[in-house]
């Protein structure tokens, strides 16, 4: 049941009329400059949180060169995924495996039972130390894959913190290129080993896609690490920031917004404003005083 908003009477289900039957206050209207100010004052506090917002996610990706850089630089971890890391040639009675290590190789290697193959052969007393490390190569691998995606991710996140971000991404970017430099030790180790022992069922060597993932890292890092250091400058209007701790200090219940004036903050923006309305006010005031004097 609705109520006057002026004197509190309860109205009754046939008192449709806009004055109240009590006190005769027109409720449709009443309060309605109160109200219209308070709107005005959280319109005012809303539009400067967006503001910084936007301000600060367009400075995160395209505020100046080194932003530009990092989010082209982010994808590159990824590309050189591609590339061909190392050579494995896994040879079986009547079947006989060339794998060239790229993401698509480790993707193949997980789902088409070779890797099964290599944890089984684990526990064999002539080529048993070989597959083990086989085994850390791969996973080593699939580590570097995991930090370029992760890479990509925290770029594509950097303006929820520009700063922290940045270090972020500057510690995923020296796990991916120690994860890199792992997974080539590990290559290079694995088929020196297989070659060595002459072992009839694995052999390959070491390419070039690993050093061009280090290469891909270290140049995120260096991208990264200039902005977790200084940060990135970001340009508010006026009064913006201001009008955001106020913002915040209203949502703690520190003040309310009838508490506030209007506008809240002044800037030259506002003045302008109320210069203009002075103005229009001046011209109105002047021709109705013309009118009386014709009279």
């Amino acid at each position: 049941m609705s109520v006057c908003p002026k004197c509190n009477k309860k109205l009754r289900i046939f008192d449709v009329r806009q004055n109240c039957p009590a006190c005769g206050v027109n409720m449709r209207f009443y309060g309605f400059e109160e109200q219209f100010y308070r709107d005005a004052k959280a319109a005012e506090l809303s539009v400067a949180k967006i503001h910084v917002k936007l301000r600060v996610f367009k400075t995160a990706f395209v505020g100046g060169a080194l932003p530009k850089a990092r989010f082209a630089l982010a994808f590159l971890p990824l590309l050189t995924l591609l590339l061909p890391a190392y050579r494995a040639v896994l040879t079986l009675p009547f079947v006989s495996k060339n794998i060239a290590m790229n993401i698509l190789g480790i993707y193949r290697v997980f789902t088409d039972g070779t890797f099964g193959f290599a944890s089984a052969m684990t526990t064999s007393s002539a080529d048993g130390r070989a597959f083990v490390n086989l085994k850390n190569l791969l996973f080593a691998h699939a580590a570097v894959a995991v930090t370029a995606l992760l890479a990509l991710i925290f770029t594509l996140l950097c303006f929820l913190s520009v700063k922290k971000m940045a270090a972020l991404l500057c510690a995923t970017a020296c796990l991916g290129a120690g994860a890199s430099l792992a997974a080539a030790v590990l290559a290079a180790s694995v088929f020196a080993a297989a070659r060595s022992s002459n072992s009839p069922l694995l052999g390959g060597g070491l390419s070039f896609g690993l050093f061009v993932s280090i290469a891909a890292f270290a140049g995120l890092f260096l991208v990264n690490f200039p902005i977790a250091r200084s940060g990135l400058p970001v340009e508010f209007e006026e009064g913006a920031l201001e009008r955001v701790e106020i913002a915040r200090r209203v949502k703690r219940g520190e003040i309310s917004l009838d508490d506030l004036p209007q506008p809240i903050v002044e800037t030259a923006e506002t003045r302008a404003i109320d210069e203009e309305i002075l103005k229009e006010q001046e011209r109105f005031a002047a021709k109705e005083d013309r009118k009386v004097e014709k009279v």
